[in-house]
């Protein structure tokens, strides 16, 4: 039992038992899947929001970054024409090189053919006998 002249020693078992932290329940709250169907139809009917209008200085800016773009694009289309015309060239300069090779690789060989043909002739005539 406690003096009831006393006031600083806190009860043992309050009478009223202490609040709960944060906000009281009402007993109204809503489900998720309530708040959210009611979000989507605020959402609904909610005006949609556009982009504000640009400035003159930024349609300018965007005007010639358009330009810039098609510049870009065309010398991409210019440059790859190009690319195949220079490839397509080095083909034919490759074949070209390739042919001259193999023609210098026969005349070789003749030279070489005739070379050993005038040895065999040159020996031939320096074993007979001189009268």
């Amino acid at each position: 039992m406690k003096d009831p002249k006393d006031n600083k020693t806190p009860d043992l078992f309050p009478a009223d038992p202490a609040r709960k932290r944060g906000r009281p329940a009402t007993g109204n709250a809503l489900s998720t899947a309530e708040r959210s169907k009611r979000y989507r139809e605020r959402r609904k009917t909610e005006p949609k929001t556009q982009p504000p209008p640009l400035a003159l200085s930024e349609r300018a800016e965007l005007e010639q970054l358009r330009e810039i773009a098609a510049t870009l694009e065309n010398l991409v289309t210019r440059y790859e024409k190009e690319a195949a015309q220079h490839a397509e060239e080095c083909r034919a300069f490759y074949d070209q090189v390739t042919r001259h090779m193999q023609t210098e690789a026969r005349l070789n060989q003749t030279i070489e053919s005739q070379n050993r043909r005038i040895a065999e002739l040159e020996a031939k005539h320096s074993r007979k006998p001189r009268r």
